[in-house]
């Protein structure tokens, strides 16, 4: 007897809803059909799941497995099997031939992490934050979800640094923004830090792998004073508000015609030109 499924595999998320149709030949003189599913391909491991006088059949296969009211309860992970049984009777109700099982798998397809990832502080530039620490702002896209979608991901430094957040609840295409204090590296500047990106799905399962990236630390942090020093906050300093207290700026050097924005501060010494 030739035993079909109208599908091949069935994703793990969609156990529970996942309708499928086994079908068979007839068999000449049998009067009807036992409907068997099995963790095994044995009786033992399995249950009489129906009668049926016709050659075909819809059903959930974890639910022809299971059976009972708490059936859903149950877990298959990827990698399991259901296996569905066809039995031909004759009108005596004895057996005609040896059950015929049908395999069914589950998979659980894995999640990928994004892509591009990168964080943006005060300098308007990728990956390069001040030594003194700020806000920035985490940019990452080309994230796919599997069969169970990312949950939450955790950004972590190799100084033991971590930050982590909620995956938006469904699937955006683009580039998500996630605002994030960044510690920065004090008492030091103009050094590297690798950031190591990972997730976990709904089910709390890993995503395998990670998204690393070197984020540059920079100096060239300044004070500056919102009203007395730069004109009650007008002019090239009006971004910083008109106020009574120091905010922490970025150095600017003018060069007779416009203003530059300066990678470092620099000071001068006994020993000479410092950078900060």
């Amino acid at each position: 007897m030739d035993v079909r499924v109208s599908q091949s595999k069935i994703d793990v998320s969609k156990q529970n809803d996942s309708v499928v149709t086994v079908s068979w030949d007839a068999v000449p003189d049998a009067s009807i059909y036992r409907v068997y599913a099995s963790a095994d391909r044995t009786i033992a491991n399995g249950r009489l799941y129906v009668l049926t006088d016709g050659t075909s059949i819809d059903m959930v296969p974890k639910q022809a497995l299971y059976g009972g009211v708490s059936w859903s309860s149950h877990l298959l992970s990827g990698g399991d099997h259901v296996y569905v049984g066809i039995e031909s009777m004759d009108s005596e109700n004895v057996s005609m031939q040896a059950i015929t099982w049908v395999d069914i798998p589950y998979e659980d397809v894995k999640g990928t992490l994004p892509v591009n990832v990168f964080v943006i502080g005060a300098s308007g530039e990728r990956n390069r934050v001040r030594a003194r620490g700020e806000i920035v702002e985490l940019n990452y896209r080309g994230e796919v979800n599997g069969s169970y979608r990312i949950s939450r991901y955790t950004l972590s430094r190799d100084d033991g640094f971590e930050f982590s957040w909620d995956a938006p609840q469904s699937s955006t295409v683009g580039t998500k923004t996630v605002r994030m204090s960044d510690p920065g590296v004090r008492g030091t500047e103009n050094v590297y830090r690798t950031y190591r990106l990972t997730a976990v799905d709904a089910m709390g399962v890993d995503v395998p792998g990670e998204v690393s990236f070197e984020v540059e630390y920079y100096g060239g942090v300044i004070g500056v004073y919102g009203k007395d020093s730069y004109g009650g906050g007008s002019g090239r300093y009006g971004m910083l508000g008109n106020d009574d207290r120091w905010h922490e700026g970025l150095c600017w050097v003018h060069d007779g015609a416009k203003w530059l924005k300066s990678r470092s501060v620099y000071v001068y010494t006994s020993a000479g030109w410092k950078r900060m």
